[in-house]
């Protein structure tokens, strides 16, 4: 989608707190976490978009012909979906939210400097506070 000009972006997703998570709940409840956030993403992701785990509790987007306000509120959806899905039914106190960091292509990116931006992205979501979408165009 990229060389054909069509506009593209990256995000990287990481769960808030999810090594408290695996601590208070124990591993078999972050396993059905992990298993249950991957599939709030594979709904509430649209034809075409694509998601993969990056290993441990970050996950990868790659979302083509999509705007940066597009993506923006897609990924707003996911964040909304993971924080608002009854946790509480795996386990009584269980609550789990997921920080974004978002990455609009631009002209001459390669695929490292996007992973790269998101990843900034995700930081800063992280410090402002987790449970939040931050993009690189935010800068």
């Amino acid at each position: 989608a990229h060389e054909s000009g069509a506009p593209l972006a990256l995000a990287l997703a990481d769960l808030d707190h999810f090594k408290a998570v695996n601590d208070r709940f124990g591993h078999g409840i972050g396993d059905s976490v992990l298993r249950t956030v991957a599939q709030i993403f594979r709904v509430k992701t649209r034809p075409g978009d694509l998601v993969a785990r990056m290993g441990g509790e970050e996950f990868l987007f790659v979302f083509a012909d999509t705007s940066s306000a597009t993506a923006q509120e897609v990924c707003e959806r996911l964040r909304a979906a993971v924080e608002g899905h009854l946790w509480e039914a795996l386990a009584p106190g269980l609550r789990v939210s997921i920080s974004i960091g978002l990455s609009p292509a631009r002209p001459g990116d390669v695929p490292s400097g996007l992973i790269e931006r998101a990843d900034t992205a995700l930081y800063d979501a992280k410090h402002a506070g987790r449970n939040r979408v931050r993009s690189s165009s935010q800068e």
